[in-house]
């Protein structure tokens, strides 16, 4: 089945913004990772150790998980002696 040439330009203008969208998706995702393991670097000192989290948004829109910065939460503590020396 052949598409209207009316039809082509608005699905070639979708598909481009769904891609867009897409990749902005994944940005996101990569740079919560990133950022959650240089969090948990720097909590790494006193008694309670944080070992895993998150970062919690006000919503779970993708306007807002980049134009924000979101919460640090912890998800998982140990105790340690002492600030971890690895």
């Amino acid at each position: 089945m052949l598409l209207a040439p009316a039809l082509k330009v608005p699905l070639a203008v979708f598909a481009c913004v769904g891609g867009l969208y897409g990749s902005l998706w994944v940005a996101a995702g990569v740079w919560d990772g990133t950022t959650v393991a240089s969090r948990l670097s720097a909590q790494a000192g006193g008694v309670m150790q944080c070992v895993d989290g998150r970062l919690v948004y006000a919503d779970d829109a993708l306007l807002t998980r980049l134009t924000t910065d979101g919460r640090f939460q912890c998800t998982a503590w140990k105790i340690t002696d002492g600030p971890d020396r690895r």
